[in-house]
C-alpha cells in the first residue's frame, strides 16, 4: 500500500483533482494507494464560511461573508461528497496533534505531493508535508511546488535540510524548485522535473468524474486565484471582443466580491459548485481566461482556446507565475501568458495546434510517470 500526503481537503478545486488524478494514475497502473486523511489546522480559518472569534477583523469579514453563506455551505459540502465518492483515504484522520502516528502505518512508500505542499510562504503551508518524521517505507517527493517560497534564516535552512535529504526521491513541479532543492542540499543529488498529476491523465479518464453541460449555448470561462482588476478587466474585454457571455465559478469569499462579479458582467455558477462542475464548465466553455495555474492545466488537457492573465500584486508589480510560465514554456505556448492591458491586441482567434501540444504533452506525463514507477521500485 501507498500513502499520499498532499492537499487534498482544502476546497480549492485543483488541489481536490489534483490529488485524485495522482491515485487514478496509481491505480491504472496496479499499484494500491490510499490518501493520509490530514487536516491542517490552519484549514479552518482559510475554508470555513465563519471564521472564529479572535481572528483579525473576524467581526467584519464575517458580516461581509454572510450574503455568500448559503452558497460557501454548497460549495463544502459538494467538496466533501466529492472526496467520500471518488477518493481512497486512510480509515484514520490525522491532525497537528498525532500526526506522527502516521509513521506507524506499514506503508511501502508515502508519496509527498503534488501541488505547493512545499511552499513555505502558501497560506495552508504546514510542516507535515516534509514528513518530517521516519517511516517504515520510502519516502517519494513527486512534482512537489515550492512556487514563491524560500528556505531562509540559518537555523530553518539546516531544518529543512535535513527534512528533504531523508528523501529516497525528489521531484519538483517548476524548474526554480529544483533549482532551490539544489541549492539547498548541495550534495549533487538528482533532482528531477516533473509533471502535476492533472497533467498525467487524458480528457478521457476526467469523464470519469466530470458533470453533465451546466451552461446552455456559448460561453467564456473565468477561473481566477487572485481576483483582482487584471483578471476582472481581462474576462470583460474578451467577452466584449467574442460577444459571448463570462461565467465563472463561486471562489468569492464574500458579498462584496460576489456583487463586483456581477457588476462587471461576471455570472458566477452558485448551484453546482462541485469538482466535477468546475470541469465540465471548462470543458464546455469556448474560451478560458484564468490566472489559475490548474485553469491553465485543465485548458490544456480539454484542448481549449485559451488566455493565461499575468496578474499584479499589491505593489503592482506582475507576479510572473512560474508554475504558469513553467508548463507553458515547456509545451511552446508562452504567447498564452499576458497582462490584462494586452487582451485587447491579443489575437484571440490564434488556434493552438492541439495535436502537437497533446502529443508532447503526453510524452513528458509518460516520462513522469516512469520516473515515479521505478521511485517506487513497482517497476514490471
Amino acid at each position: 500500500m501507498i500513502g499520499i500526503l498532499t492537499f487534498h481537503k482544502s476546497v480549492n478545486y485543483g488541489s481536490v483533482l489534483q490529488a485524485w488524478a495522482l491515485q487514478r494514475m496509481l491505480t491504472m497502473k496496479g499499484i494500491e494507494s490510499e490518501i493520509i486523511d490530514y487536516e491542517p489546522e490552519k484549514y479552518g480559518d482559510l475554508y470555513d464560511v465563519f471564521l472564529k472569534p479572535g481572528r483579525p477583523h473576524f467581526l467584519v469579514k464575517n458580516i461581509n461573508r454572510v450574503p455568500v453563506m448559503t452558497i460557501l455551505a454548497r460549495q463544502q459540502k459538494s467538496f466533501a461528497r466529492f472526496r467520500r465518492d471518488n477518493l481512497r483515504m486512510s480509515a484514520e484522520s490525522y491532525t497537528l496533534e498525532n500526526q506522527e502516528d502516521i509513521c506507524g502505518k506499514d506503508y511501502e512508500a508515502v508519496i509527498c505531493g503534488s501541488d505547493q505542499i512545499w511552499n513555505t510562504g502558501a497560506s495552508d503551508s504546514d510542516t507535515v508535508y516534509f514528513l518530517p518524521f521516519p517511516i517504515p517505507g520510502r519516502k517519494i517527493a513527486y512534482a512537489v511546488s515550492l512556487n514563491t517560497g524560500s528556505f531562509e534564516g540559518e537555523v530553518q535552512r539546516e531544518l529543512f535540510k535535513r527534512w528533504i535529504s531523508d528523501y529516497d526521491y525528489l521531484s519538483c513541479r517548476e524548474e526554480s524548485g529544483v533549482d532551490k532543492l539544489r541549492g539547498l542540499l548541495e550534495d549533487g543529488r538528482q533532482v528531477d522535473l516533473n509533471l502535476d498529476p492533472t497533467l498525467l491523465l487524458n480528457r478521457v479518464e476526467y469523464a470519469r468524474i466530470t458533470s453533465p453541460r451546466l451552461i446552455r449555448g456559448r460561453y467564456i470561462f473565468v477561473y481566477y486565484v487572485w481576483f483582482n482588476s487584471s483578471i476582472v478587466a481581462a474576462a470583460r474585454e474578451i467577452s466584449r471582443r467574442t460577444g459571448l457571455p463570462a461565467y465563472t465559478i463561486e471562489m468569492a469569499k464574500g458579498g462584496r466580491a460576489y456583487l463586483r462579479l456581477i457588476r462587471n458582467g461576471i455570472h458566477p455558477v452558485t448551484r453546482t459548485l462541485a469538482p466535477g462542475d468546475y470541469l465540465s464548465l471548462i470543458k464546455n466553455a469556448d474560451y478560458i481566461v484564468t490566472d489559475s495555474f490548474h485553469g491553465t492545466a485543465f485548458s490544456l488537457i480539454f484542448q481549449k482556446r485559451f488566455v493565461c492573465i499575468n496578474d499584479r500584486n499589491r505593489d503592482g508589480n506582475l507576479r510572473d507565475d512560474v508554475r504558469i510560465t513553467g508548463i507553458l514554456s515547456r509545451l511552446g505556448l508562452e504567447d498564452r501568458y499576458i497582462t490584462s492591458e494586452e487582451a485587447e491586441n491579443f489575437d484571440i482567434e490564434a488556434r493552438i495546434n492541439y495535436r502537437k501540444i497533446t502529443k508532447k504533452r503526453l510524452k513528458l506525463a509518460e516520462e513522469s510517470i516512469t520516473r515515479l514507477i521505478r521511485a517506487l521500485g513497482a517497476e514490471n
